[in-house]
């Protein structure tokens, strides 16, 4: 039989219950305080590597300080050093700067008395020009060509540098004797059949230096045809051998870069014609239809009207123009020369010098002219080209024995050439003659003629002026 419960046992039941969900709710606690506890552990963990990571870090950085120490220490120690570079350099520039201003004042002393001396070399240099002769006249013998090898020559002697004696030797027809014709004449210089075109141009170079300082000088070649004018003139391009024209061509520009350096500035400016048969015609604009007319200003001298003139800024774009111009010159075959020119050529060339610093302004021009020959002609072609040649080499020769004879007319308007010349043969100007000589007996009593023709432009006297204007 049961025992029936007491108040006692319903007591002890309730305490083991609450006791029961005590011990629930606590290891319910404990294993929350289990996990929390191993996530601390990990948490741990996590700042122990991270305290880690942070002292590595803190080591680098560390180390970096120190180095950046070090180079502080390095960037002051050379900074002080720099300061004190600074300091030399500045006495250094100090010292530099007043040395460039003691050097400059002596620059100036130099260019000043560099100047004085270009101004005495310039009226020195024409002195000497104006000495040797206003009017020059040089006197070239040609050689005997390949194909002459069986003509009869002329005997010349060259008794000094300055004279030639010319002697034609002839049978008489009477007692078959020999008789000897001996003619001497003088001019400014001789140059033999060897002479070669630099030889010519050492002469004609002093002139050029004339027309850079603001003189005008007129260079023509005189001679029948076939004597060697053109040769002398334009030379053989294709053996290199260049004449006077294009010789004059790069000395011009070597003289401008050369003036560049004593503050000159130089434009330069050149115009081609040729007078064919009394009629002007530009040789840069053959097809053109506009007329030329010279024209004769007694300040301005001679210029000729609607021709073209163009600037230039080499000697290779003007010996391009050269050859345009050659190409377009009137030629024809004559019995002395195959390629005989049959106008007279006028290259001119005008240079115009500034110089700021001076306030002066130089003008001078070179007028080179290749004469046209003359021979007897069969068709009326040549008969008028001839007569025309003939009549302005003759009126040419009139001129000069007025100027000679200091006539107070001279006719420059009875030919376009002599006109064209008006101011190279009366006027401000320096003229050099080139008489050219053809070495063959055949051409003595033509190269008498030259001889004597060039004699009487010997002794023609001018005087030049320099074109100067202050700015």
């Amino acid at each position: 039989m049961k025992k029936p419960k007491t108040i006692g046992d319903h007591k002890n039941g309730k305490e083991l219950y609450q006791l029961r969900s005590e011990y629930c709710l606590l290891k319910s606690e404990n294993e929350a305080n289990v996990a929390k506890i191993k996530q601390f552990h990990e948490t741990v963990e996590l700042l122990k590597q991270e305290v880690k990571n942070l002292e590595v870090e803190c080591s680098n950085l560390k180390n970096i300080n120190s180095n950046l120490q070090n180079e502080k220490k390095n960037y002051k120690t050379s900074n002080e050093n720099l300061s004190k570079q600074n300091i030399e350099l500045q006495y250094k520039v100090s010292t530099a700067n007043m040395l460039i201003e003691e050097q400059q004042k002596l620059i100036d002393i130099y260019k000043k008395n560099v100047q004085d001396l270009e101004d005495l070399r310039r009226v020195m240099h024409n002195q000497i020009q104006d000495l040797k002769g206003t009017i020059r006249v040089f006197c070239r013998v040609r050689p005997q060509l390949a194909w002459e090898h069986d003509k009869l020559l002329c005997n010349f002697t060259y008794t000094d540098e300055d004279t030639i004696a010319i002697k034609k030797v002839k049978e008489s027809m009477s007692n078959k004797k020999l008789a000897e014709n001996n003619l001497e004449f003088v001019f400014d210089k001789v140059f033999q059949p060897e002479s070669s075109q630099s030889d010519v141009f050492k002469e004609l170079s002093q002139l050029i230096q004339s027309v850079m300082d603001g003189y005008n000088v007129c260079v023509f070649a005189y001679g029948q045809t076939g004597s060697g004018k053109t040769y002398t003139m334009q030379g053989d391009t294709r053996n290199d051998d260049l004449g006077l024209i294009p010789k004059s061509v790069d000395l011009i520009f070597q003289l401008v870069d050369k003036y560049q350096l004593l503050g000159w500035t130089y434009t330069v400016e050149v115009s081609f014609l040729e007078i064919y048969n009394e009629t002007l015609r530009d040789l840069q604009n053959v097809t053109g239809k506009e007329v030329l007319e010279i024209r004769y200003n007694e300040g301005k001298g001679t210029t000729v009207r609607n021709l073209t003139t163009l600037s230039v800024q080499s000697a290779h774009e003007l010996h391009f123009l050269m050859q345009r111009a050659n190409l377009n010159r009137a030629v024809a075959i004559t019995n002395f020369n195959e390629h005989s020119s049959r106008s007279h050529a006028v290259t001119k060339i005008t240079l115009t010098g500034t110089n700021e610093t001076l306030k002066t302004v130089h003008s001078g021009s070179l007028n080179l002219i290749d004469l046209a020959g003359s021979e007897s002609a069969k068709t009326s072609e040549r008969l008028t080209e001839t007569k025309s040649i003939n009549k302005s080499l003759s009126t040419l020769g009139t001129v000069m024995t007025a100027l000679q004879n200091k006539d107070n007319h001279i006719p420059y308007r009875n030919s376009k050439l002599t006109y064209l010349l008006q101011s190279s043969l009366g006027g401000n100007s320096k003229t050099l003659m080139i008489v050219n000589i053809a070495p063959l007996e055949d051409c003595y009593n033509e190269s008498i003629n030259a001889l004597r023709f060039a004699t009487k432009v010997k002794r023609v006297k001018l005087s030049s002026k320099k074109n100067k204007i202050y700015l």
